[in-house]
């Protein structure tokens, strides 16, 4: 248990040597990527729906 401790110690020491800045900024960008991705699958989605539905009002 000592050494599961120590362990995350060492992991904590880790992530405090790089910059905030630096892990904000890669944060901000994997977050931008995965809601463009989201939002090309609702995009996607929602023509679709609208091209069924203009389909069923012909």
């Amino acid at each position: 248990m000592g050494a599961e401790i120590e362990s995350n110690h060492a992991n904590q020491q880790d992530l405090s040597l790089a910059p905030i800045d630096k892990q904000a900024e890669e944060f901000e960008d994997k977050l931008r990527e995965d809601n463009m991705y989201l939002y090309r699958q609702f995009r996607i989605k929602d023509f679709m729906v609208r091209e069924q539905n203009a389909e069923i009002q012909r």
